[in-house]
């Protein structure tokens, strides 16, 4: 025996579906422009609250950011 829900649940269901889709495309829409588009971040490339590092910075301390790991890690015993 399968039970059927109530087409006022199945309607009420639907419209809540709609309504979260419409904030999801909003938000994308939202983010797609403050945050995708160069030129258009609320701070610059390498501020402190920007996702997005600054080019010339990252190449200027190229060889710490892209160097092996350490072997060792002074000052702090792992064996304890």
């Amino acid at each position: 025996m399968s039970v059927v829900p109530a087409p006022g649940f199945l309607r009420k269901s639907l419209a809540y579906a709609r309504h979260l889709l419409g904030q999801r495309d909003q938000l994308l829409h939202l983010f797609s422009q403050h945050v995708l588009r160069p030129g258009k971040q609320r701070f610059p490339a390498g501020h402190y609250y920007s996702p997005i590092p600054s080019l010339k910075e990252l190449r200027r301390k190229e060889h710490r950011v892209f160097a092996p790991p350490a072997r060792e890690l002074p000052g702090i015993d792992l064996n304890s």
